[in-house]
């Protein structure tokens, strides 16, 4: 009769339900809240240390003061259950882990050959701390790979090197774009400069209809840029016209 009826409680319970919310790993010491949830005795405890009001971290039933817990034994029973089946499955499934395996992150025994590498946890698994991304829906969205080892180190480094060509790309885009202004801005000043001298050759004219009749052509800005909207603040720009080659542009235009 007692085989039976753990059976029919093994069934009532699935893999998830033996999952702790908090940590999201099987539970250790599961107590139950007066809501009826359970948690890791540890979990709740650091949960309610850090959050304000005391509340349970699943429905949200806020409570006036921290509850007495109540130990689980119907839970522990199953937990241990599970992890004796798991840990039988483990060492008849898995290979014993030799040098340069990755080994499992959350083992904290001994470590268990890692199965697979979480990309979003940064950590790797072994099939019984595998369980809560094949088990809890949120983390079945999590991409998986074969193990590798010192995985947050290689992600980081992978990120430095994307980071490190954008702001490459950045810096190439700014200094076309520098390159183009200059371009524009010398066409203009030499526009400029031969403006002021048909200005000059004007004034020095005697013929004071022809000075009137052409002074407005002379002066017009048609044609030209309006420079005040062009914004050198981004960091990629200032470092472009702020260079050594910029100290070779002619002193009346950098006026």
């Amino acid at each position: 009769f007692m085989y039976h009826s753990n059976t029919l409680i093994q069934m009532l319970f699935t893999e998830e339900q033996l999952l702790c919310s908090i940590c999201l790993d099987v539970f250790t010491e599961p107590v139950s809240t007066p809501c009826g949830h359970n948690f890791c005795k540890s979990c709740i405890f650091t949960h309610w240390q850090q959050d304000a009001p005391c509340c349970c971290p699943l429905c949200k039933q806020e409570f006036s003061s921290r509850p007495l817990l109540q130990v689980n034994t119907l839970v522990s029973e199953l937990v241990g259950q599970f992890r004796n089946r798991s840990e039988e499955a483990s060492l008849s499934s898995d290979t014993p882990a030799a040098e340069g395996d990755v080994l499992c992150d959350m083992c904290t025994e001994s470590k268990q050959k890692a199965l697979k590498s979480c990309l979003v946890c940064l950590m790797s698994y072994c099939q019984l701390h595998l369980l809560a991304h094949e088990s809890l829906p949120r983390l079945k969205t999590h991409p998986l790979m074969e193990p590798l080892g010192q995985l947050e180190e290689r992600l980081c480094s992978s990120h430095h090197r994307a980071e490190t060509k954008k702001t490459e790309r950045g810096e190439r885009s700014a200094h076309r774009q520098a390159e183009d202004w200059t371009t524009q801005l010398q066409q203009e000043l030499n526009e400029l400069q031969r403006r002021s001298t048909e200005l000059e050759q004007l004034q020095r004219s005697n013929d004071h209809l022809t000075f009137l009749q052409n002074l407005p052509r002379v002066k017009t800005t048609t044609g030209l840029k309006d420079w005040s909207q062009i914004s050198l603040q981004e960091p990629a720009l200032r470092l472009q016209w702020t260079g050594p080659w910029f100290s070779s542009f002619p002193l009346s235009l950098k006026k």
